[in-house]
């Protein structure tokens, strides 16, 4: 073998190996952690002095709904979409009458189970729907 023959494989040995370390490397970086995203918690009602003044209250099986929790169950429905996916598709204020004190609505036990299910999906990085017009 002359000089330049193991000159050439000296060269494909180093660079096989360097690749091969390189290879090694990037595996090692890629699996060193899973990015998991935080946890969310349900959001509290808030309060005004010593009263909810949004969320939903259930007293003796009737829930009330403050006016913020009746819009945000109506978005779900018609401006999300998620309204489409039950079997009839629901509409606005399905479940929802007014008539509750101080200006809220009571929710009968259709609208509150379909609310907490449209909130878990939308809180859901694998249920994001559409927004209705594209937006």
């Amino acid at each position: 073998m002359n000089t330049e023959d193991q000159n050439d494989s000296s060269f494909a040995l180093g660079f096989l190996f360097g690749f091969v370390l390189l290879l090694v490397i990037l595996l090692l970086s890629a699996c060193s952690g899973t990015v998991r995203p935080d946890v969310v918690d349900a959001p509290a009602p808030s309060w005004v002095g010593d009263k909810q003044d949004s969320g939903v209250e259930v007293v003796h099986g009737v829930g009330e709904w403050a006016p913020d929790t009746r819009a945000y169950y109506n978005d779900l429905i018609v401006r999300y979409c998620y309204g489409a996916r039950f079997s009839p598709a629901m509409t606005a204020d399905q479940g929802v009458t007014p008539g509750a004190p101080n200006g809220w609505y009571y929710a009968n036990h259709f609208a509150r189970t379909h609310l907490f299910v449209m909130s878990k999906w939308r809180r859901s990085a694998m249920h994001q729907a559409q927004k209705a017009g594209g937006t």
